[in-house]
């Protein structure tokens, strides 16, 4: 059986990254704190490294992808695991070999429950290629048939602090005008608040026999384009509009990105629910206007 939280052994993949992050802030701030929390790093003194090391969690330095023996130390008396590869980082092949082999010597080191960050089947469900959609469908399918006594899987929506950062930030046009830029017309997109949702990654290690067998959407809001243009405007007091992309254009240059959108437009309904089974979980997870006047408080030179 798997021990309560306060006796449990947790390993926390990615821990300096947005999810692993968000999951190991909300791990030290139970109460009932389990006893080891664990991440490694190849940057020991990096500030998020050093940030998660005054918070007592044991920050290991090594590279795990190169050599097994770390992992087996790190995987060493550890009950639950949670797992989020970045494909962008590690390319299609090699983020499922590592996440196989990860989930090979999880079964083999008798871990008790995996909570894997996956993503939907698109490409079992459209029948086309979406390749960072389609390597974690072929790692959930590894994990299901190793057995573990206790999985789940999550599923993140797009985040929040896409707006901001990497190759989606939103940018300006000629007249200083934010632009929200998707191929979606007048429906929706589901929404994440990728380091507040680490609360309910920790209630589902909390429960691991209720979500046992069970894939979670993880989401905070579902906003049409001029939604969140209206948002980011109420908020900031700056201009912004939503402009519809062609998608038939981007089918063009990128079938798979194509292939991507072309699901959210078709499975709205169903990543609708993702908010839903979140704020089951957590019923105060925040909405995309409360945090955005939070990022623009802590980040004033994000508007500049």
């Amino acid at each position: 059986l798997l021990r309560e939280m306060e006796a449990r052994k947790i390993f926390v993949f990615g821990g300096t990254g947005q999810q692993g992050n968000g999951v190991l802030d909300a791990l030290a701030a139970l109460p009932n704190r389990p006893k080891i929390l664990r991440t490694v790093t190849r940057d020991m003194f990096g500030d998020k490294a050093n940030a998660l090391s005054k918070r007592r969690i044991q920050v290991v330095e090594g590279d795990f992808i190169q050599d097994e023996s770390i992992l087996r130390t790190l995987l060493t008396g550890i009950d639950t695991v949670f797992l989020n590869l970045d494909y962008w980082t590690l390319g299609p092949k090699n983020e499922v070999a590592v996440g196989k082999k990860i989930i090979d010597l999880c079964a083999e080191m008798k871990i008790q429950q995996v909570i894997y960050s996956s993503l939907e089947p698109i490409g079992l469900i459209t029948g086309n290629p979406c390749p960072w959609y389609d390597t974690k469908t072929e790692i959930s399918d590894h994990i299901l048939k190793k057995g573990f006594p206790f999985c789940t899987f999550v599923k993140m929506g797009t985040y929040y602090e896409n707006l901001f950062t990497g190759y989606t930030k939103l940018t300006k046009d000629s007249n200083g005008v934010w632009i929200f830029s998707y191929p979606l017309g007048t429906q929706g997109l589901t929404l994440v608040p990728v380091h507040d949702v680490g609360r309910v990654i920790v209630r589902i290690m909390e429960n691991p026999a209720k979500y046992n067998g069970k894939s979670i959407g993880l989401a905070g809001d579902h906003l049409t384009g001029q939604e969140m243009a209206e948002i980011f405007t109420d908020v900031t007091g700056q201009k912004a509009k939503f402009v519809n992309m062609d998608l038939s254009a981007i089918e063009k240059k990128d079938a798979a990105s194509a292939t991507m959108w072309r699901f959210k437009l078709e499975s709205e309904d169903a990543m609708k629910v993702y908010v839903e089974q979140s704020r089951e979980i957590v019923p105060d997870l925040v909405d995309l206007r409360t945090w955005l006047k939070s990022y623009i408080a802590q980040n004033p030179k994000a508007l500049a």
